[in-house]
């Protein structure tokens, strides 16, 4: 788990230390690389992450595997970008009224913990579609590999889709296609744009069964 999660983190610190537009301190980039280095560092930043994470179970679920079809896993997401995340409901950057009133109480620890904690997860699959898949993985690389990887497994500014809740997935989508959603993308709003219900369809049938 930690030799996975390991790579990762290396990429947080460098990202940490040479992107200015993530407005972040060195000392909170050396902070992960401290805690990459040291496996009792690690261990005990996993363990209190999983502790802080009992805030985000009712929605999220306790090892980050969603309990509600329309609210995303966390599991397995890039540790810099679920910190980003948190720290953008924190700030209010990103709007959600219960996230906000959660994110706004946690300390920059906090955010390390829990990206940590649930960074190390593993997302749960939904069974696979057989009729729809082989579509979708085309679409899939047509209008999302480019940002969001080849295994759709996510980087430090884009969301892991591999192994995500499927009615989250074709919600996010439509809503993105519709101008509806609740955070703006130029980019999301161009590559869904002409997508068929069935298309969505089709792209939340592969993704959501991808390992």
């Amino acid at each position: 788990m930690a030799r996975s999660l390991g790579y990762r983190l290396m990429t947080v610190l460098f990202v940490f230390f040479s992107a200015n537009a993530t407005g972040l301190a060195s000392d909170l980039a050396a902070r992960f690389a401290r805690i990459e280095a040291d496996p009792r560092l690690y261990q005990a930043a996993y363990a209190a992450g999983e502790a802080r994470a009992t805030l985000c179970a009712v929605c999220h679920g306790e090892d980050g595997n969603s309990r509600k079809p329309d609210v995303p896993n966390l599991a397995g997401q890039n540790p810099l970008y679920l910190w980003k995340q948190i720290d953008n409901f924190a700030t209010g950057r990103r709007r959600n009224f219960v996230m906000q009133a959660l994110a706004k109480d946690f300390t920059d620890e906090d955010k390390i913990n829990l990206a940590i904690y649930f960074a190390a997860n593993t997302p749960r699959t939904a069974p696979a579609e057989p009729q729809r898949a082989p579509r979708g993985a085309r679409l899939f690389r047509q209008h999302c590999a480019a940002c969001h990887g080849a295994d759709a497994r996510g980087t430090r500014d884009y969301a892991r889709l591999a192994g995500q809740r499927h009615t989250y997935l074709v919600t996010t989508l439509t809503a993105f296609r519709d101008g509806t959603a609740r955070r703006r993308s130029n980019i999301m709003a161009a590559q869904v744009k002409g997508l068929s219900n069935d298309d969505i369809a089709d792209l939340a049938a592969y993704l959501s069964a991808l390992r």
